[in-house]
């Protein structure tokens, strides 16, 4: 009997009190068909049953109760039973349960209580047995979910605190861009995971410059369409300043290099770049802009409005900025400093 942490128990505390290796052998030898692993609670207690991954319930059984040996229409002998599908191929069944809380079709997030533990069907004594199933093809919601010459058992138990081993899925979208950030989201399409997005400016096909940012920021659209927890918006800032003038491509790629469209057929999805000069007098607008005592040291804050660079040269890749025009060049009259590449 194991001691494990467990992300389908609602304490998280679990023993395996019936392994993978004794069902296999039990169905060998005519004793069962169904492999998975046997769950109690730490110390043979029961449980809340909770949703291992992000998934959609394609099969719920929930009209049995009391003890076990009741068998349910089908004869698998799994009593009360969820079966929830978490990419075209991949489900996790949840069976022998007292009470199901949840219905087909629903969409539910890692951690959701989906049931309570309980000693229905062929069971002797309450606990959750638990599988992992890899359909052939596609998954149907149909009655031959529990047909097992359409799927192959995998053993569960590496993945009872550990994520499913699910290829992910990118999408998300450009929602904006100027010649100084780029902004949108990003979602892997299996957990809650902040994936990094790459920006990437293009000049007649090819990739000149790139500039990368956590998708983690919260969106309350992204929630609720089922975008994970919603912590998947990127606002990713670029720096222009140092590229020749003229337009640039914009496109932004996942970590497996998927290209994301933009939210809006009407984007331009360029940026024009001028040049610019960084003379002392020259102004620049500024928009919360990080801002620093010297040349070196942590930002003293975010400046926003109109200033002029006083004077000469970048150190560090940071400017002196002043004010006022009039104070240009003048000692004593350098308001801070800020990064080049903000401007």
């Amino acid at each position: 009997m194991t001691n494990t942490k467990s992300r389908i128990l609602e304490t998280g505390d679990n023993q395996v009190s019936y392994p993978y290796r004794l069902h296999v052998s039990n169905k060998k030898t005519g004793r069962g068909w169904a492999l998975g692993i046997d769950i109690v609670k730490y110390k043979s207690q029961i449980d809340y049953i909770t949703a291992h991954s992000l998934g959609t319930v394609i099969k719920c059984v929930n009209y049995l109760s009391g003890t076990n040996g009741v068998p349910d229409r089908e004869g698998t002998g799994y009593g009360n039973y969820i079966i929830l599908r978490h990419s075209d191929t991949l489900c996790t069944v949840y069976a022998h349960l007292e009470k199901v809380y949840v219905r087909e079709g629903d969409t539910v997030m890692p951690g959701t209580r989906i049931g309570l533990m309980g000693n229905t069907g062929s069971s002797h004594g309450a606990h959750l047995h638990w599988e992992l199933r890899n359909y052939k093809s596609p998954i149907k919601t149909s009655s031959s979910l529990n047909d097992e010459h359409l799927f192959t058992w995998l053993d569960p138990t590496r993945y009872i605190n550990a994520s499913l081993p699910i290829r992910k899925k990118y999408s998300g979208f450009i929602d904006n861009i100027s010649d100084s950030g780029v902004s949108g989201w990003l979602w892997n399409g299996i957990d809650d995971a902040a994936e990094y997005a790459t920006v990437r400016l293009l000049r007649s096909g090819t990739v000149v410059k790139t500039f990368s940012g956590k998708a983690s920021s919260y969106r309350s659209d992204l929630a609720v369409s089922g975008k994970g927890n919603g912590y998947h918006a990127y606002d990713i800032h670029i720096d222009s300043s140092t590229l020749p003038s003229g337009t640039y491509t914009v496109d932004v790629i996942a970590p497996d290099g998927t290209v994301l469209g933009y939210s809006s057929p009407d984007a331009p999805g360029t940026i024009n770049v001028s040049a610019r000069s960084y003379t002392p007098g020259s102004a620049f607008r500024l928009s919360s802009v990080p801002v620093y005592n010297a040349e070196t040291g942590p930002s003293i804050g975010a400046r926003s409005g109109t200033y002029y660079i006083h004077s000469l040269p970048v150190s560090n890749g940071r400017i002196r900025m002043t004010n006022l025009i009039s104070r240009v060049g003048k000692p004593g009259q350098v308001s801070f400093w800020v990064e080049i590449s903000r401007l």
